[in-house]
């Protein structure tokens, strides 16, 4: 039986770029990894997680793909290293990392120790495709602002980059898919706090009018809206935030 992902693993899939070695931390049950090998995407994963009980549904969905009986030329019982540790912890080196479905602050935290603690995002170019299910303001704000540096690949020294976003639509949630990379010689940021608070909670996804980053806006939008609502110091603040988003094009035409 061929491994079928839904929208919001397909199109992580479709970002990861051919042949390229790729890491997906917290794996789940290995649905991802296996459908890589599947499509002759790429045969060098490897699968992390911080649990062993996801690993284990992980090694049991991938049997399912190196028994197939078909064209694919990756499925070997070596194909994907499965690995018990905590994000990106003993990974050296890769070209392509998947964070998906988890929160944005645990998202940036697995980076920031990443980017402070290891090689493994010590160079420029690093893919990082990033599906956060909460506070994607704040994985946006971490992204934009972070600044870090290594030796071991020749004195880099640089950041994070927001290269595209994309909204996904599963039946009535929709979901927001970052797509990142590393990147060398960040400059200073000569924006505003303002234009960075906007950047941070309108993203990318507020200059496309897709059906589905329409949908995602007008979730995002009323998610804001309740909170601003809400008597507390921070009311006025959202309140700004919602009338700079219906300036963007993913939220003039919304409901609000």
């Amino acid at each position: 039986m061929n491994i079928l992902l839904s929208p919001r693993l397909k199109k992580i899939a479709e970002l990861i770029r051919p042949q390229a070695a790729v890491v997906d931390v917290g794996c789940d049950h290995g649905y991802l990894a296996a459908y890589l090998l599947q499509e002759n995407i790429t045969g060098n994963v490897t699968a992390t997680d911080i649990n062993a009980g996801p690993l284990e549904s992980a090694r049991r969905t991938l049997k399912r793909v190196y028994a197939m009986p078909h064209k694919n030329k990756h499925s070997t019982n070596e194909s994907v290293k499965l690995m018990l540790t905590d994000g990106l912890d003993g990974i050296n080196e890769t070209d392509d990392v998947v964070i998906a479905g988890m929160g944005g602050e645990l998202i940036s935290g697995i980076l920031e120790k990443a980017a402070e603690k290891s090689e493994v995002l010590s160079k420029p170019g690093i893919r990082l495709i990033l599906q956060p299910m909460t506070r994607t303001a704040e994985l946006r704000r971490y992204l934009l602002t972070k600044k870090f540096a290594s030796g071991s690949y020749g004195n880099f020294s640089g950041g994070f980059e927001i290269v595209d976003e994309f909204a996904v639509t599963e039946g009535r949630k929709s979901y927001i898919i970052i797509l990142a990379q590393t990147t060398v010689g960040k400059p200073e940021s000569l924006i505003s706090e303002r234009q960075l608070q906007m950047l941070c909670h309108g993203g990318l996804i507020a200059y496309k009018t897709d059906s589905a980053a329409q949908q995602y806006a007008q979730s995002y939008y009323e998610k804001l809206s309740i909170i601003a609502q809400s008597k507390n110091e921070k009311s006025e603040y959202y309140r700004d935030i919602l009338r700079g988003l219906k300036e963007l094009p993913a939220y003039k035409k919304l409901r609000s």
